[in-house]
């Protein structure tokens, strides 16, 4: 699947650095920030396939559920699949709330990094297949 571009937003080194490690292999194209700010003008100034946001970043008072409105209620972007990921403690409960608010899928931290090309390959593949969801 040459030819998607992933955004990454993550504030995480480590994370951030695995997951950048997954989506060059499989051969994505991606920009990573660590702040919700950039990431809209990421998506303001450019094309991204999905978006790979944790929930909650150091940024102050703006997370993936932030983000996730932004891209929901925009005309241009609301139809950009967004995965969010998260280590919080009640993971369950975290997966249903980034659901019920639309995200395409939840992740939690920490994952398998075949679990994680899983997800991403099925978003992108519904996306060209909605009729496949």
């Amino acid at each position: 699947m040459s030819g998607e571009k992933i955004l990454i937003v993550e504030d995480s080194p480590t994370i951030k650095e695995m997951v950048i490690a997954i989506i060059k292999a499989e051969g994505f194209a991606f920009e990573w920030t660590d702040s919700i700010t950039t990431a809209i003008e990421i998506l303001e100034t450019g094309t991204v396939d999905l978006v790979l946001s944790d929930i909650i970043l150091t940024e102050t008072f703006k997370t993936g559920y932030d983000l996730l409105k932004y891209v929901k209620d925009s005309k241009v972007h609301s139809s950009i699949p967004v995965i969010l990921m998260s280590d919080k403690r009640d993971k369950e409960r975290a997966r249903k709330v980034a659901l019920f608010r639309g995200a395409s899928e939840f992740v939690s931290k920490p994952f398998q990094p075949e679990a994680l090309v899983e997800v991403i390959y099925r978003i992108l593949a519904s996306k060209k297949n909605p009729e496949n969801q």
